[in-house]
């Protein structure tokens, strides 16, 4: 599923999620606002981590660090 996520069935990204169909349904009653809602996470976490780098004591620390927290990726 990694590899096209997108066009796994949603029973098979509940499934992944451990959850019921019926609870991704509840929540993204389409793919597309899964899709949004998954793309809008990481670029927020991407942005807060670019802020955090910004706010660091020089900038190829700043640089350093966030590039590992960016590789590290969400969560």
């Amino acid at each position: 599923m990694r590899s096209r996520p997108f066009f796994a069935p949603i029973r098979e990204i509940a499934r992944h999620a451990e959850v019921g169909p019926a609870t991704v349904y509840r929540h993204f009653p389409t793919k597309e606002m899964l899709a949004t809602a998954v793309f809008t996470e990481h670029v927020l976490a991407w942005r807060s981590t670019l802020d955090q780098g910004l706010a660091g004591p020089g900038p190829w620390q700043a640089f350093a660090s966030r590039w590992e927290a960016l590789r590290a990726g969400p969560g």
